[in-house]
């Protein structure tokens, strides 16, 4: 929600300052590049996702000519989609037993507390979902309406402060080689590790548990079995077709947008520290107060700093944003 947020509120601006909204499309294409050089082992989900907003940030925008009204649908539909996803990969990862696992697991615990569910016609599994998403439309609403009004805010609160600029030339290196270890499988993951746990112990209860049935155990080692099978095939037969094909599209853009894509990636280090510094001028604060000062502080720093210069950038004072 966090990275889907900033890039409805990025893209917000870019289609405020630019006349031609087909920038739009161009700068997600350099997201996408930058993204590519520096973080390669990204699955192609996420190059998906960036891809998404971008074009639906061009669609919003061009068609809606209301800043504050495109930028709620955008932020509406970006978090719906980013909600949507992850549920229909876990669908498609699992299939419906998940779900229907799910539901036993969560009423036999419930039970246990002295609180009778019955295991047949529950859908605590639904309930999740639906709040799970709507969470996400929540914050995209949010988002989006506060991207609405970031423009007017940058106006009315940018300011000049003390900024010390001392980047770390080996920064950007570091974020390279961090970002090139070896991306963990779903199942040496925290989430796919308690889903594992999660199942084989329903399996262990549902052996032994008249009220569950010992079919649901085969069950669920069938469901185990089968997204274990379905992500062999994915990674070694569908992604490194998916995967080469997306490089070779990668590589005839980047040498094509080499220089923008090189003045992307030199600003990391100077985004490093400008992060670094709205998070120290923030060590009063405490609590959500802090973090949302801190949010606001970064991103009146990232839009109105010239971070390109690579000498000592000085400003007045802050104001923070909202």
């Amino acid at each position: 929600m966090f990275v889907g947020g900033l890039a409805v509120i990025f893209i917000t601006i870019i289609a405020h300052n630019a006349e031609q909204k087909n920038i739009i499309l161009k700068a997600t294409l350099l997201v996408i590049l930058a993204k590519a050089v520096v973080s390669p082992q990204s699955p192609i989900a996420a190059y998906f996702a960036v891809a998404l907003q971008g074009t639906l940030g061009f669609i919003f925008f061009s068609v809606i000519r209301i800043t504050e009204a495109a930028a709620l649908l955008l932020g509406f539909f970006s978090l719906l989609f980013s909600s949507l996803q992850k549920l229909i990969v876990l669908t498609i990862l699992f299939g419906n037993k998940f779900w229907e696992a799910f539901d036993l697991f969560i009423i036999f615990i419930i039970n246990q507390f002295g609180i009778s569910i019955g295991y047949t016609g529950s859908n605590i599994s639904l309930i999740i979902a639906a709040v799970y998403i709507a969470a996400h439309i929540f914050v995209g609403i949010c988002v989006g309406i506060k991207a609405g009004n970031i423009p007017a805010l940058l106006i009315k609160n940018k300011s000049r402060l003390h900024f010390r600029n001392d980047s770390s030339e080996a920064l950007l290196e570091n974020i390279k080689r961090n970002n090139l270890r070896k991306r963990k499988r779903w199942w040496k993951r925290p989430s796919g590790i308690f889903i594992l746990s999660a199942s084989a112990l329903l399996m262990i209860i549902s052996y032994f548990s008249e009220e569950i049935g010992k079919n649901q155990s085969i069950e669920i080692l069938i469901m185990i079995i089968r997204s274990f099978v379905i992500s062999f095939v994915w990674f070694s037969v569908i992604s490194p077709y998916v995967a080469n094909t997306f490089k070779n599209f990668i590589e005839k853009k980047k040498y094509k947008h080499a220089g923008e894509v090189n003045a992307i990636t030199s600003l990391f280090p100077e985004i490093n520290n400008i992060i670094n510094y709205s998070w120290a001028i923030t060590h009063q604060l405490r609590g959500l107060k802090r973090i949302r000062v801190f949010l606001s502080s970064t991103l009146l720093l990232l839009l109105t700093l010239d971070i390109s210069d690579e000498k000592n950038l000085y400003l007045e004072r802050t104001e923070a944003v909202g």
